[in-house]
């Protein structure tokens, strides 16, 4: 699935650089690309559980 994640990023950057070099929404696919590098030790626990503090 992050793999797609990343595909579908990837190709919004492109097609937004080709209309528009300086749009808002590249700072936008550029944030969301950098918490997909930062995954967090609890992800892909059980559904439910979200971080340390939820038991």
């Amino acid at each position: 699935m992050e793999e797609m994640e990343e595909f579908a990023l990837e190709d919004m950057e492109k097609a937004l650089r080709m209309l528009d070099g300086q749009h808002p929404l590249l700072i936008a696919i550029a944030s969301v690309r950098e918490l997909g590098c930062h995954r967090y030790p609890w992800e892909g626990e059980e559904e439910g559980l979200r971080g340390p503090g939820d038991v």
